[in-house]
């Protein structure tokens, strides 16, 4: 069975740099819990580096959630919703909340909404005779 926590985390440096585009800059720690056990993941980013380690310090932004609700959000579930449900805990910055979103993947299926706006554009313009 994949660790899709662990295969989250290792990704981030790689995809963080085509996706970390916000001039934010920060530290969060994600304390998730799992058989009365909590894995700390402390994430560091800044303009032009992020770094990922194990360590339990203060951060910018703190988010709890358990194990399962973690790798839910990782496969695709919006953080948001599992806010919501109070699924996901945050304290500290929100800002950095936000920017840390864009980093999860979208809900299998789903689609950017920029795509649609510009599939709807091209149809327009294919309609105008001048």
């Amino acid at each position: 069975m994949t660790d899709v926590t662990g295969d989250f985390f290792a990704s981030l440096q790689r995809r963080a740099a085509t996706l970390w585009l916000a001039p934010v800059e920060g530290t969060v720690r994600f304390d998730l819990t799992s058989d009365g056990q909590v894995d700390h993941w402390y994430v560091i980013f800044t303009r032009d580096h992020v770094a990922v380690t194990r360590e339990n310090k203060p951060a910018d932004l703190v988010w709890e959630a358990s194990g399962s609700s973690f790798r839910r959000i990782v496969s695709g579930a919006s953080p948001a919703a599992a806010i919501l449900r109070n699924e996901v805990q945050i304290q500290g910055s929100l800002d950095l909340f936000v920017h840390v979103g864009a980093l999860f993947p979208n809900a299998p299926g789903s689609r950017d909404p920029r795509e649609f706006a510009q599939r709807s554009r091209s149809r327009n313009q294919e309609g105008v005779e001048e």
